[in-house]
């Protein structure tokens, strides 16, 4: 029931974030970026929370949830170094090109942790529960994406 409120969440939180508006004038792509980097923060949250509950309540072994919170680890860190780049006055070529890699990287490491049985779930509904979470994530990450390339078409 958590997994799919939080897919819940993140769907509404994407959608809504499309639909920005403020008072004055008109959203730009860099305000855009800067939302969608909170969403996939905020996803990102969430599924560390959830990885650690799981282990509280015995769901997962500590040794289960390692993986999961070490993820939740790298995406922050991403979020973090998107966060500087958005902060930058201008945003070059290369700085799309750097957050793509690090967002490539950390879909790719997801998809392993998942794939691999690393956080112990052999069960291929269940890995497909826990990769409808990362998926989430992922939709965050390509949305900073997309208004990044926006702005760089001069949108």
């Amino acid at each position: 029931m958590r997994k799919s409120k939080t897919v819940l969440l993140a769907a509404i939180l994407l959608v809504t974030a499309a639909c920005i508006h403020k008072q004055t004038g008109t959203v730009t792509p860099k305000e855009k970026a800067a939302t969608f980097n909170a969403v996939f923060a905020e996803t990102n949250n969430t599924i560390e929370q959830g990885a650690e509950a799981a282990v509280r309540s015995g769901l997962l072994t500590p040794e289960q949830g390692a993986p999961v919170i070490a993820f939740t680890g790298q995406a922050a860190t991403v979020h973090l170094q998107i966060t500087a780049i958005l902060a930058q006055s201008t945003i070059t070529t290369k700085d799309i090109a750097s957050i793509q890699a690090l967002l490539d990287q950390i879909k790719k490491s997801g998809d392993q942790a998942i794939a691999s049985g690393a956080i112990g779930i052999k069960n291929p509904k269940t890995q497909n529960t826990f990769a409808k979470d990362f998926d989430s994530l992922y939709a965050a990450a390509d949305a900073i994406l997309s208004a990044l390339q926006q702005l760089q078409a001069g949108g």
